[in-house]
């Protein structure tokens, strides 16, 4: 019996719903396929990170694939390649500040669903008109 039950203010079941609630919660967090695209100058490396989410706030890096001296629309098919690749729930981050901006219209294209980010220099979350997540430097 537990300690609601012995007080009477709820019963086995009760509890057992809840553990049984509180798992599920855990299994949608847990092994999800996060990737996140930083893009670079055409000369500079562009990283592209896939992680797993686990127990807690476990991340663990699968894979971290940098590539250099790769035109735009090469990028934007690596990383199209890359998400058919992975289980269909898997989410794409993609650096929309500065020249992230026509890769993710490319990958728009491509019909590769992501989450644009661009990151700036201010205290709050926001989200744009776009859809854009806007996110402040420090977090």
């Amino acid at each position: 019996m537990g300690i609601l039950a012995q007080f009477g203010l709820g019963s086995a079941q009760d509890e057992r719903d809840d553990r049984l609630a509180l798992q599920a919660e855990r299994r949608k967090t847990e092994g999800r396929t996060i990737v996140g695209l930083d893009l670079g100058q055409r000369n500079d490396f562009t990283a592209l990170a896939i992680v797993r989410t686990g127990p807690g706030a476990m991340l663990s890096l699968v894979r971290l694939e940098r590539v250099r001296d790769l035109s735009y629309p090469k990028v934007a098919e690596l990383v199209r390649d890359t998400m058919s690749a992975l289980p269909e729930n898997a989410t794409l981050l993609v650096d929309a500040t500065g020249v992230g901006v026509p890769v993710v219209d490319q990958l728009t294209e491509l019909g590769v669903r992501h989450t644009r980010i661009s990151i700036h220099g201010g205290a709050s979350v926001n989200t744009l008109g776009d859809g854009t997540l806007s996110v402040p430097k420090r977090d």
